[in-house]
């Protein structure tokens, strides 16, 4: 078995913990320590979301996020870029810790997903496109006839508009997910009434000009907003990355 040694300074402390009383040897504190670390990393890789914003909370757009997490190098590696369906599930799989860390992003900035809107230039239609450009996991792409126009509009009503109700299910992932279920995630997610979270996506003409958008998720002006209008090269956020079991499934080499 491989023998770790420790610095002067930290067999120190070690010292001081154990004179302290509270453990019986240093092998202890040690023992402690790496059963607590465990715990951690365990419940972390179960939630699979980063428990911090991806490069110290900096912000960018979400073609630079995707490069980065494409590259696979550093602290991207083994990642996905947190997608809308991670963020609108976070309150029903998440630790404690973890959404409030989430709900901070939104609330200091924005959290920018891989999510990514691409619309019609001519017509409502769409398709809302989970970890999108991504060579690390496969692209998924969900179709819909109506991406409808929506220039804040409160949850409330949007879940009783028959394609804003199709357009959340898309974000969330959840193609049968209720009216009810997914006020109640939203509610919990934002720390706000159904009426105070706003969705918005571009009108036909600014589709006409640029179809490709980011979707995003952000907490200021006395509401919780769910964009889907932020453009892919200037639209900027905080990102999180995602960990990716070796038996999900990978995007085509």
């Amino acid at each position: 078995m491989q023998e770790y040694r420790v610095s002067n300074r930290s067999a120190r402390s070690l010292d001081r913990v154990v004179s302290s009383g509270a453990f019986k040897s240093p092998e202890d504190v040690l023992r402690h320590l790496i059963n607590a670390y465990a715990s951690e990393l365990i419940i972390h890789t179960a939630q699979g979301i980063d428990l911090q914003p991806a490069d110290g909370g900096a912000h960018r757009t979400q073609q630079q996020w995707i490069a980065l997490y494409n590259a696979q190098e550093g602290e991207f590696k083994g990642k996905r870029m947190i997608a809308s369906y991670d963020v609108i599930g976070a309150p029903s799989s998440a630790s404690p810790k973890l959404l409030a860390s989430l709900q901070k992003d939104c609330v200091e900035y924005w959290i920018i997903t891989s999510t990514h809107n691409s619309y019609q230039r001519s017509t409502l239609a769409g398709n809302v496109i989970h970890n999108y450009q991504s060579t690390v996991v496969r692209p998924k792409i969900i179709s819909l006839d109506e991406i409808p126009v929506l220039q804040g509009e409160p949850a409330s009503k949007v879940v009783e508009m028959p394609g804003g109700l199709l357009y959340i299910r898309a974000l969330a992932n959840d193609r049968h997910a209720k009216p009810a279920a997914l006020l109640n995630g939203l509610v919990a997610l934002a720390q706000r009434e159904p009426e105070d979270i706003f969705f918005h996506t571009p009108d036909q003409d600014s589709r006409n000009m640029d179809s490709e958008r980011a979707v995003r998720f952000g907490d200021g002006g006395g509401g919780f907003h769910v964009g889907g209008g932020s453009r892919f090269v200037n639209g900027n956020g905080r990102s999180r990355g995602v960990f990716v079991s070796p038996r999900s499934g990978r995007a085509k080499k």
